[in-house]
């Protein structure tokens, strides 16, 4: 991760952090190319959350209260810009399904989630992980860092799933970070990210002893 870049765990910050992470978090979400990262990545929730300072302040506290359940909400603070720029999250018990075939993919997962005749959950051995940065960090280093500190401190069997169209830096980013993608066709996953239909998605899975990592 770049020298400027540093990694705060939010169960160790005071309400006067965590409100200058809530009105960051909404001006970098807010900004179209960010914005348009998100959607890419199919990240609504993330946008939702922080659309507004009160909504995005709401979810910081959120955030911390859930390491009481295991669970580590991690924010990326800029030391240059003096800015926060991004959040990471290891989250135990996130359900994940996957369609019964590739029609029902094509449904609403908000539909999908009555019966478990359209769709199945996947009973992981980890935790999910995810991360994102402001769209101005371009360099996979970066998110790749992020991604390699959850997955470390989520164990084996640490989990994610990222859509296809999210592309080649996304995949590189996730790769850095000492996730595989599972020798699977890509599938709609339901992560509880959103109610629409999911997009085509990879999943990656940790393994340490097949996986080299980025470290901070």
């Amino acid at each position: 991760m770049s020298e400027n870049l540093e990694a705060v765990n939010l169960a160790d910050l005071g309400k006067y952090d965590l409100r200058d992470i809530a009105e960051h978090l909404t001006s970098a979400v807010r900004a179209t190319k960010t914005s348009e990262l998100l959607h890419q990545r199919h990240l609504p929730g993330v946008i939702l959350r922080h659309q507004n300072d009160s909504d995005s302040l709401r979810a910081v506290f959120r955030a911390k209260a859930n390491a009481k359940n295991g669970n580590l909400t991690t924010a990326i603070f800029d030391k240059e810009r003096a800015r926060w720029a991004g959040l990471g999250s290891v989250m135990h018990g996130l359900p994940l399904r996957e369609p019964k075939n590739s029609l029902f993919g094509l449904l609403p997962a908000k539909l999908t989630r009555r019966s478990s005749w359209l769709a199945e959950q996947q009973f992981m051995d980890g935790p999910n992980v995810t991360a994102w940065l402001d769209a101005r960090y371009e360099d996979p280093a970066d998110l790749g860092a992020m991604y390699a500190m959850l997955a470390k401190e989520g164990g084996e069997g640490s989990w994610t799933i990222e859509p296809v169209r999210s592309g080649i830096t996304i995949a590189e980013a996730i790769t850095l970070g000492g996730l595989q993608q599972a020798a699977v066709a890509p599938m709609r996953y339901d992560d509880n990210e959103s109610g629409l239909t999911p997009p085509l998605s990879n999943l990656y899975l940790y393994q340490p002893a097949a996986s080299s990592g980025t470290e901070f």
